[in-house]
């Protein structure tokens, strides 16, 4: 089985494509990776995209994160690309 990557890299990776996201859909679209991890919700979620913020990975608009380019650099180096 594949390792994981950490949960915040996880989310942070998400927004690679560009994609503008709410934190619904940052949930819903982590669901089948981490579900069954008893840390995983909503407010987990929140809390995670919050921090990215704070530390300049991601920016909040009207409700929906995208990925700075400062983010963007951070993401792919510890993605190993």
């Amino acid at each position: 089985m594949p390792v994981k990557p950490p949960f915040r890299l996880a989310v942070a990776a998400l927004f690679l494509d560009g994609d503008r996201l709410s934190p619904e859909e940052v949930l819903a679209s982590l669901a089948g990776e981490y579900a069954r991890a008893g840390f995983f919700g909503p407010k987990v979620v929140a809390l995670c995209l919050q921090c990215l913020s704070v530390n300049g990975i991601l920016r909040e608009e009207t409700g929906r994160y995208l990925l700075t380019g400062y983010g963007r650099e951070r993401v792919r180096k510890n993605l190993g690309g």
